[in-house]
């Protein structure tokens, strides 16, 4: 996990905001999206990867999945170069 994204959420939790991890492959995109909605929450931290046009037809790609229809506040970083 980058160290900024560490710090943020250690920064939320003191201030006791619940914070939700989830990791996974696949149509997680679409799962992150229903979650959201269904618990209502107000924003979605996501980070994107470095996957290519093939390995994501073939793996999917989460962050791709919600900014097209995000359910909610969306927070997309991206990897250093």
């Amino acid at each position: 996990m980058p160290e900024g994204i560490t710090r943020f959420r250690e920064q939320l939790q003191q201030r006791h905001i619940t914070v939700l991890e989830r990791r996974g492959t696949g149509r997680v995109g679409v799962a992150i999206g229903v979650e959201a909605i269904t618990r209502h929450n107000d924003l979605i931290v996501l980070g994107a990867s470095r996957r290519g046009t093939l390995s994501g037809l073939f793996r999917g790609n989460p962050a791709v999945d919600v900014m097209q229809q995000p359910p909610c506040n969306t927070v997309l970083f991206r990897s250093a170069r």
